[in-house]
């Protein structure tokens, strides 16, 4: 749940754009996400985590509670040639 998220990661701060640099506490994202602003915002702000998984990443242990959905699987560059010509 999101309350389970920001009790074990509210002090983490977290992408929110994918063109820019800009930080925001995962605390602060629930906040947004759970009012209306959030919920109808025609462009909704997104969270990206590039460390997802690596070892010295806070939110490290994640990777081991995470599964790809169903809908993503396999993932389609394991089918791409490699080879470079």
């Amino acid at each position: 749940t999101v309350e389970n998220l920001v009790k074990r990661y509210g002090h983490v701060y977290w992408r929110f754009s994918d063109t820019h640099g800009e930080m925001m506490s995962l605390k602060t994202y629930a906040k947004y996400i759970c009012n209306p602003e959030g919920m109808l915002d025609d462009s909704p702000l997104g969270i990206y985590d590039s460390e997802f998984g690596d070892e010295d990443s806070p939110t490290h242990e994640m990777i081991h509670e995470y599964q790809v959905p169903k809908c993503f699987s396999p993932d389609l560059f394991d089918l791409a040639d490699t080879k470079v010509n």
